[in-house]
């Protein structure tokens, strides 16, 4: 339902608004709405700094550069006189065309943000933030109040609803460099990791990161790791996960020294699957402790065809 006096779609008893972007205040670097960038002392990305359930909707058509450059002409003919502004716009559209010249190429394009509140309040709340997030990475919104028709503008901005051929005075689009384009694209983003299965977790974009040390395509040398947190963090709990992954994953022999009995219950599960599990406490009055390594001496029994390993099967 819509609600002209407040500018708002209703949807599930919920109000949802479109805001605009006007223009770009200087150019967008490559990640600029997904990718993780640094600001400041900070490195995330323009979308978590959004109100939650915030969409972007980015419209782009392709254009012929040869009609364009003649609108470019045209206008130049049509700024006449020796006055700042004409004087403006012949130099500006000599520096467009060096531009075009050179391979550039010039899109029309729309950026939207679909915002959904609670209540009114709610929303323009949410507005007014993301409005504020949009100017510190360099994208100029329209104000509410300078906003023409804001229930079309969000129609418009659903996905398949921009009809190119009604936008004939171009006033809902803008020519806008693609490598400007490039860099709103929501193509880069966070990391998913190598796509070998060895341990697997989730980026803070909820996508699966899977990388895999044991394999030779994911190392270049010997894998080490430095896992750190504060206590209660999950580190143990991590370790464990990461550990039963890898188990699953290459079945190696391995060596776990530790102390506080963090992985005694993993030890416990995997002799639960049939593993060979020795556990070796050494506190006092334990009694004599075996030798981890007790059992070297028999690879000496082994030719040296036997102990060498291809990778290629890791």
């Amino acid at each position: 339902m819509s609600d002209p006096d407040a500018g708002v779609w209703w949807f599930d008893g919920l109000p949802h608004k479109a805001v605009l972007v006007e223009r770009l205040r200087r150019p967008p670097e490559p990640g600029t709405l997904t990718g993780e960038v640094k600001r400041g002392d900070n490195i995330n990305a323009l979308m978590d700094m959004m109100p939650a359930g915030t969409v972007v909707s980015l419209t782009i058509v392709a254009q012929a550069q040869d009609r364009l450059e003649e609108d470019f002409t045209r206008l130049s003919k049509n700024a006449v006189g020796e006055n700042t502004e004409s004087l403006r716009v012949r130099q500006d559209v000599q520096e467009v065309k060096e531009l075009l010249g050179r391979r550039h190429k010039l899109y029309r394009s729309a950026l939207a943000f679909l915002v959904r509140g609670k209540d009114l309040d709610d929303i323009n709340h949410r507005v007014h933030q993301l409005s504020s997030t949009l100017l510190t990475a360099g994208l100029q919104p329209v104000r509410p109040e300078f906003s023409v028709s804001p229930l079309n503008a969000y129609l418009r901005a659903l996905p398949m609803c921009f009809n190119p051929q009604k936008d004939k005075k171009h006033g809902y689009s803008r020519l806008t460099w693609v490598q400007h384009l490039a860099g709103l694209l929501p193509v880069t983003g966070r990391s998913t990791g190598t796509g070998h299965p060895g341990f697997s977790f989730f980026n803070r974009g909820g996508a699966p990161l899977t990388f895999d040390p044991m394999n030779k395509q994911d190392r270049t040398q010997n894998a080490h790791l430095l896992l750190f947190g504060p206590t209660g963090a999950g580190k143990s709990a991590t370790l464990c996960a990461s550990l039963i992954q890898l188990m699953a994953v290459h079945r190696p022999r391995l060596f776990i020294v530790e102390a506080g009995n963090s992985f005694g219950l993993l030890a416990d599960y995997y002799e639960s699957l049939g593993l060979k599990v020795n556990k070796i406490g050494i506190r006092p009055g334990c009694g004599v402790s075996l030798a981890l390594f007790a059992d070297a001496h028999q690879l000496l029994q082994l030719s040296p065809e036997q102990l060498r390993i291809n990778e290629a099967d890791m």
